[in-house]
Order: structure tokens, then sequence, then C-alpha cells
């Protein structure tokens, strides 16, 4: 169960790698309503609703960022949405994404998630490059107990720093993970707007 936390944060760094080398096309699809963000010394901010209804998963992510759905399965984790932004003007110098990925493990035990958040810390620590562990705090994520992380690993140029949120529900896990490179234009705020829009069904 631990290389599911792992996969995920791994496709978050891939697609960095991705972003930063390809030229991105602006052909998606997106249905949706527009939010506004009021918060205090922040300019408004539009979000759209991602839904998905065979996983019950429903998330807002700002409306300046491109979506790619469905991007298949890695080791029995179904990637159900990537959400990213290029940089500024459209420029590939910066990059932050958050993706979703939804798993059904075998033997889900809810109780057990400090457990399973301290074991991927660990393993997190082992595999990734110059991983620094910088918050992980237990949260409330869709009305459900929940884990959050924050960490920065070394990135393809530079620094990568990354949120993780996650939960279980229904035999489900489901991840949110928010990154951006260089760390630098971390956003912790973004971060926090899209894990507490998240809902599952």
């Amino acid at each position: 169960m631990n290389s599911f936390i792992i996969w995920a944060a791994l496709f978050g760094g891939l697609l960095f790698v991705i972003l930063n080398s390809l030229e991105i096309y602006d052909g998606f699809v997106v249905i949706g309503q527009i939010f506004f963000d009021f918060e205090e010394n922040s300019s408004n901010i539009n979000y759209l609703i991602f839904e998905d209804t065979s996983s019950g998963v429903r998330i807002k992510y700002p409306s300046n960022w491109n979506v790619l759905e469905q991007l298949g399965n890695i080791s029995g984790n179904n990637i159900l949405v990537d959400f990213y932004h290029t940089g500024i003007n459209g420029t590939l110098g910066y990059a932050e994404n958050t993706n979703i990925v939804v798993s059904s493990p075998h033997n889900i035990e809810p109780d057990s998630l400090d457990k399973f958040t301290n074991s991927t810390v660990l393993t997190l620590a082992r595999n990734l490059n110059n991983f620094t562990l910088q918050e992980a705090v237990s949260t409330i994520v869709s009305g459900l107990p929940a884990y959050k992380i924050t960490y920065t690993i070394a990135g393809n140029q530079s620094e990568v720093k990354q949120t993780q949120a996650w939960t279980v529900k229904d035999n489900k896990w489901i991840v949110v993970s928010y990154s951006a490179e260089p760390s630098a234009y971390f956003n912790p705020r973004t971060a926090q707007n899209i894990i507490d829009s998240l809902l599952i069904r």
C-alpha cells in the first residue's frame, strides 16, 4: 500500500518533467462553474469544478489551469485527473500541478491512517532525492479523517515542493497532490483551497 503514495508523488514529479519539456496544447473541454476566492490580501482567483461521477470525486481548481483526465493506471492506482499551470504568460519557466489518484487496495484499515502515513513518509525519504519533510499533520478532508504532508525533493532542474493529502472512503484511498517547481512558486493558499474543496461522495 505504501507504493500507492510513492507512485502518486512520482507521477506528480513526472508531469513536471513533461510539462517543462513539451509544448502544451489548449484543447481541453471543461464543464463547471466559476468560484471566487475572496481571502484577505489576494486577488480574485476564479475556480472551476471538476467532477467524476464514477469515482464520486468533486474538486475545484484554478480556472487558468489546464486539465488532463483519465491518465491511466499505475500499479493499480487510477490517476483520475491532473490540473496544471505552465507559468506566467504561458511560459514554461515554472509549473504548478495538482493530481487526484484513487486506489482500491485490499485490506484497507482506516484506523491505521497514522501507521500508514508514518510508513509512507519513511518510504518517500528512502526513495526520493533530497527528501525534506516540512509538515505532517492529521486533518479532515471531505469530512473524513485524513493526513497531509508537505515536503521538498530535488527536481529536474530545481527543487520541487509538494503537499499531499489522503483519506479513505468506501474501501478507496483518495490522494490529492499539489506541486510547484521551482519551490519558490509553491502557493500554500492554492494548495489548501484545492484540498479543502475536495468532496468525496
